[in-house]
């Protein structure tokens, strides 16, 4: 699961709209492994929070990072368990190290709204792991973060990031965020407007 994006959420006409997470099973060591995490998943869509955390974090322990991402989705909210944004930062950490996007994502966002004691890096770190895996979200999110820098040597780097989600959001078709990217590379790029 993708957290929302909180600064775009109106533009998309959803408030905390959810860009959920394939269960592809490719993170499940086993068959059984996937048959939880299915079960979980099923769970999760019909509303019972708590059965779903209850199966997904012994596979999270076990390594699973479809599931590590879920649980700390849920942890994020507090869907089905008390809201701990320290556990949920826990939880994407352990999926972000290996190199998930979306989890590298989640936990950038975590630790920029909320102040978290981060011991590997802080929130801009994680974004541009994300960003540099032509992540759309990461590379926007990314150009926000550089843009707000008070240094303006930055304001190149954040225009090519604005570019390059812009790009990302043509090929997939989504006009909107598009746009929105485009007018953000204009606005650091072209004005002396702030984001």
């Amino acid at each position: 699961m993708k957290r929302p994006d909180r600064s775009r959420t109106l533009l998309h006409g959803l408030a905390g709209l959810i860009c959920l997470l394939l269960a592809t099973g490719a993170c499940a060591s086993t068959q059984h492994d996937h048959d939880s995490f299915q079960s979980g998943w099923l769970a999760y869509e019909n509303g019972r929070y708590q059965e779903a955390a209850g199966i997904w974090e012994p596979l999270a322990r076990a390594g699973n990072i479809n599931a590590q991402i879920n649980l700390g989705f849920m942890y994020d909210y507090g869907q089905g368990v008390t809201r701990a944004p320290e556990t949920a930062a826990r939880w994407y950490r352990a999926a972000a190290t290996t190199g998930h996007e979306i989890a590298q994502y989640n936990l950038a966002i975590l630790l920029q709204e909320n102040t978290l004691a981060s011991d590997d890096g802080d929130a801009r770190h994680w974004m541009q792991l994300a960003a540099q895996q032509n992540y759309a979200d990461a590379q926007y999110q990314l150009g926000l973060m550089i843009a707000a820098d008070p240094e303006q040597e930055q304001r190149a780097s954040a225009s090519e990031w604005f570019y390059r989600a812009g790009a990302n959001y043509l090929a997939a078709n989504d006009r909107d965020n598009a746009e929105l990217a485009l007018r953000a590379l204009y606005a650091v790029s072209y004005t002396h407007l702030t984001l």
